[in-house]
């Protein structure tokens, strides 16, 4: 966690959102409360949310993810750019910024947040 944390504070200065989903976290509140401690405990300033496993957009979308870490490029208005990139970003760190490169930079902070608050689909965790 501490690597995304300083991606996120690097690319926050881009208009560049990160956003972490516990796809875990929301089935139960043990769940939910340990996923906040840690966290807590390793400092995290970015985003994170927990999608209700009773709505489409779990059962649609969160659940089909395959491996993890799994990491989307979305733009303002929604849209996945590429594939997902599984696994740790480290390593990969290239075929991020080519993702983040084909985007407008006044379309770059992701929408999906807000998209997901507003239909009632995810809790914050933190």
């Amino acid at each position: 966690m501490p690597q995304l944390e300083e991606m996120y504070q690097n690319l926050k200065a881009e208009n560049i959102n990160l956003i972490g989903v516990g796809t875990d976290s929301a089935e139960s509140e043990e769940n939910l409360e340990t996923s906040r401690k840690i966290l807590t405990e390793k400092g995290v300033t970015f985003q994170n949310i927990s999608p209700d496993p009773e709505n489409a957009f779990y059962q649609d979308f969160i659940s089909e993810i395959l491996g993890y870490p799994t990491t989307y490029v979305v733009d303002k208005e929604g849209n996945i750019i590429g594939a997902p990139i599984i696994g740790n970003l480290e390593n990969q760190m290239d075929v991020l910024q080519k993702r983040i490169d084909t985007i407008d930079p006044l379309h770059r902070s992701t929408c999906l947040y807000q998209y997901c608050q507003n239909r009632g689909i995810i809790r914050q965790i933190s």
